[in-house]
């Protein structure tokens, strides 16, 4: 098993996982830092990433930003 970590600005350490792929090479799930609660992924790579961080990377908007 390993530690995913967890953000920084959220206070306490609150992140969750709620799905690794089959290979367990991405773990998704949510964390919170000083804007709330947000979706993360993690690789052994890249570490954990907001979700919305990766989309806006490749192009995808939100209505909520």
């Amino acid at each position: 098993m390993v530690g995913l970590g967890d953000f920084s600005g959220g206070g306490l350490p609150d992140s969750h996982a709620f799905a690794v792929s089959g290979d367990g090479a991405t773990v998704v799930g949510r964390g919170r830092d000083s804007s709330g609660v947000r979706a993360f992924v993690w690789t052994q790579l890249d570490g954990m990433r907001f979700l919305s961080d990766l989309l806006t990377e490749r192009g995808v908007t939100s209505h909520n930003d």
